[in-house]
């Protein structure tokens, strides 16, 4: 049974359970609870043991631009609902798919590497699917012994303080 429907609720986050760490960086990174892309790469290269998971020649391009990459997009003055990404040339129909291109690790380059077999990724999502679903790469993700649990532990602390100070904005405007 291994499925996410037999899997218990690990995440708590303050807007909603999540069964897995690798979906709770997706929510994440897709901007969710008041966290940015560039706030997590600069969460992930403040930790004590990054340097197992963060590749050295990335850490200044993770601390400072992590997040702030544009994927451009030529239109068709002809045909408006076709789009071409300027990296990869791929053309796209409609501005929603062109959009989720933009947004996907696809021209991100791969600054994280397993700390267990050293394979690289370009987002922290690809790094926790891997470390929660590999036998052999496991890195203490449940129970924070590992590299990649005490990262999770200070995001979720980093997560649940962003969500405390708008609770007191919201207090303070009524």
């Amino acid at each position: 049974m291994n499925t996410r429907y037999h899997t218990p609720v690990v995440v708590l986050l303050p807007t909603r359970p999540l069964s897995t760490y690798c979906s709770m960086m997706l929510h994440l990174e897709e901007g969710a609870c008041h966290i940015t892309t560039h706030e997590l790469g600069s969460v992930a290269t403040s930790a004590v043991d990054s340097d197992l998971y963060v590749l050295p020649q990335w850490r200044e391009y993770l601390h400072n631009h992590y997040g702030y990459e544009r994927v451009g997009f030529d239109t068709d003055t002809e045909n408006e609902n076709r789009y071409e990404c300027t990296e990869c040339r791929v053309i796209f129909f409609s501005i929603k798919q062109a959009n989720q291109h933009a947004k996907s690790p696809v021209h991100k380059p791969l600054v994280f590497k397993c700390p267990g077999c050293a394979k690289q990724y370009s987002a922290l999502s690809g790094i926790l699917q891997h470390v929660e679903h590999s036998t052999a790469c496991k890195e203490g993700v449940y129970g924070g012994t590992g590299a990649m649990g005490r990262l999770l532990q200070l995001l979720e602390e980093r997560v649940r303080g962003r969500r405390a100070e708008d609770a007191r904005e919201e207090e303070d405007f009524p």
